[in-house]
C-alpha cells in the first residue's frame, strides 16, 4: 500500500528529473517503441502513466491494495477483535516504515 500511495510522487520526481537533465533522452524514448505481450508501447510510457503528469494509475493500484488488505483481514479469527486490531497496527507500522525509507531514499537521490 505504501508503494502505491507514494508512487505517484515518486514517478513525478523521476519524470521531472529526467526531463530537466536528459530532455533529449526523454524525447527519444517517447518516440521509440517496443513490443511487449504482443502490443507496441512507447518506451517512456511506464514513467508517463505512473507519474502525476500523465494521469497516474497509482490511485487504482492503491484501491486494489486496500481491497487486498480487507480480504486478508477477513481470514483472521472472526471472534477476535484484538487480532484484527493487532493486524491493523502492524499494517500501519509497515506503512510508516516504508514511508520513512521512501523519504530517505528520495532525499538522498
Amino acid at each position: 500500500m505504501g508503494s502505491e500511495i507514494l508512487a505517484d510522487t515518486e514517478f513525478s520526481v523521476v519524470d521531472d528529473y529526467m526531463r530537466s537533465k536528459w530532455p533529449d533522452l526523454v524525447q527519444g524514448l517517447m518516440r521509440s517503441t517496443l513490443v511487449l505481450g504482443g502490443a507496441t508501447h512507447r518506451c517512456y510510457a511506464w514513467v508517463g502513466v505512473h507519474s502525476g503528469h500523465g494521469g497516474a494509475v497509482e490511485a487504482d493500484h492503491f484501491d486494489k491494495a486496500l481491497e487486498g488488505v480487507a480480504v486478508a483481514l477477513q481470514y483472521l479469527h472472526p471472534g477476535s477483535p484484538e487480532q484484527v486490531e493487532a493486524a491493523r497496527a502492524q499494517i500501519a507500522d509497515g506503512f510508516r516504515t516504508f514511508a520513512g525509507d521512501h523519504r530517505k531514499f528520495f532525499t538522498m537521490l
